[in-house]
């Protein structure tokens, strides 16, 4: 919050302007919220994904090493397939949203 005020404050005076002096405390109070609802909710999705995958990592070589480096060897191309995948999620997503 203290680096969002900081900026605003550090504006040029059109941007002032433009809004209403009471609307300003509300816009910092909107913008932190969604900001803290979004990484949180990024931040443990992703601790929650690369600790599985680590430990899937680690329990496939105690069990089978053979075959847990065969299958590592899997992990950049299906990454790969993941990445064309998500990357055409997400030129859907925003064509669809263009519609509206």
């Amino acid at each position: 919050r203290k680096q969002y005020y900081a900026s605003i404050l550090s504006k040029d005076i059109s941007w002032f302007d433009q809004r209403t002096p009471a609307a300003l405390p509300q816009e910092i109070n909107a913008d932190a919220e969604r900001l803290a609802e979004a990484l949180a909710d990024k931040f443990g999705q992703g601790i929650q994904g690369a600790s599985g995958f680590f430990i899937s990592i680690i329990l496939a070589f105690t069990l089978g090493w053979k075959l847990a480096l065969a299958t590592l060897a899997a992990v950049p191309i299906m990454a790969m397939g993941m990445m064309v995948f998500g990357k055409a999620v997400q030129e859907v997503a925003s064509e669809s949203q263009s519609w509206y």
